[in-house]
């Protein structure tokens, strides 16, 4: 398999960029993380002018960063539009729900859409955070792409209309959202991977580009954890699929594994309480959540369907429940700085040491 070159300067300036906003204005102890890049160098051989001029690019988002802050032109546009217009659609929707359902099942459908946790959205959100999976429930680029492979199919004749639909979709989504990161990424990305003429090779280019973009654009959002998680979650499946394993379902079983293992010092820093089910509770919840996330953001507003609205939330709240009965969990609050910088710089090793015994070419 081969990756295009230009997918490894973008991945090698994402990388750079990302090392020294977070070494400037976080901590320098993150310096340590400057480690991965280097031997990202050394492995793939990249001459010094070439990586003189990586450093070089890669400091325009601190730059930026010490210019414009945490100002994000994005949210501020959303705010203009609300206050000339006095119409707030996140606003609207979830008043929608409140009125036509019950507070139970619309108290649900604005966590899985709109991703508000209030009442008992939130005592569920607690109980799925006890089990190691509420990034599941987060909205992210893993539901949305399910979305994207529904209208893909639907207009499998049409792909032109099916990208423009999606483009669309994704636009608005990500205003009643505020623009939050991990849909913002999906967006960009899906933009992006049009200037790859085939987007299975191109998915680390349009991936890295879309994330070079939030950095200029948006500097702090390099210390966002949703960003962290979108990000490297999408890299972690990105390299299992790239490695084309045959079975599918042991494929789906290291998605899994090899996403909660990446993501743990992040995980960790939101609940120190870890499942030791947590793989078995991804595998299972991964497509149920999904499946649900698709049924609400398709049928969710429509009120004839509001007994099959009701059942499903009935359903996730007991199953959720039962899985609760038979969770274990352990507090492991055992990440600093130091280690999880040191927990990364292993995991990248590991990675490169995969690719090479696997003969794979960047």
């Amino acid at each position: 398999m081969k990756i295009n070159v230009i997918n490894r300067h973008i991945c090698l300036l994402f990388c750079f960029s990302v090392v020294f906003l977070l070494t400037f204005f976080k901590s320098w102890i993150f310096a340590l993380l400057i480690v991965i890049p280097i031997l990202y160098v050394w492995y793939t051989k990249t001459s010094f002018i070439k990586t003189t001029i990586y450093l070089f690019l890669s400091l325009i988002p601190c730059l930026i960063y010490f210019f414009i802050k945490d100002f994000n032109f994005l949210t501020y546009l959303n705010s203009l539009i609300q206050t000339k217009t006095g119409f707030n659609l996140r606003k609207y929707i979830s008043s929608y729900l409140d009125r036509s359902y019950d507070d139970l099942t619309s108290n649900f459908i604005k966590l899985m859409v709109l991703n508000i946790k209030i009442d008992e959205s939130y005592y569920l959100y607690k109980k799925i955070a006890n089990l190691s999976v509420v990034y599941l429930i987060v909205i992210s680029g893993f539901h949305l792409m399910f979305i994207k492979k529904i209208f893909n199919f639907l207009f499998k004749k049409f792909p032109k209309i099916a990208f423009l639909v999606n483009t669309i979709l994704f636009v608005f989504y990500c205003y009643p959202l505020n623009f939050s990161y991990s849909v913002l990424r999906v967006l960009l990305t899906h933009l992006f991977s049009i200037i790859s003429k085939k987007y299975s090779n191109g998915i680390y280019e349009s991936t890295s580009m879309s994330g070079m973009l939030c950095l200029i654009c948006f500097p702090s959002s390099c210390f966002s954890l949703s960003f962290g998680l979108s990000y490297i979650c999408t890299f972690a499946v990105i390299y299992v699929i790239s490695l084309e394993i045959k079975n599918k379902i042991l494929e789906k079983i290291l998605i899994n594994v090899c996403a909660i293992i990446i993501s743990l010092p992040m995980i960790m820093s939101i609940d120190s309480n870890i499942s030791l089910i947590a793989i078995i509770n991804s595998f299972i919840f991964s497509y149920f959540f999904c499946f649900v996330f698709v049924y609400f953001f398709m049928f969710g507003f429509i009120l004839f369907l509001y007994p099959i609205h009701h059942l499903l939330t009935l359903l996730v709240f007991n199953v959720v429940e039962g899985f609760n009965i038979i969770n274990i969990t352990v507090s492991l609050n055992i990440f600093n700085t130091w280690l999880t910088c040191a927990y990364y710089i292993l995991f990248f090793l590991i990675i490169m040491i995969t690719y090479k015994r696997n003969n794979f070419q960047w």
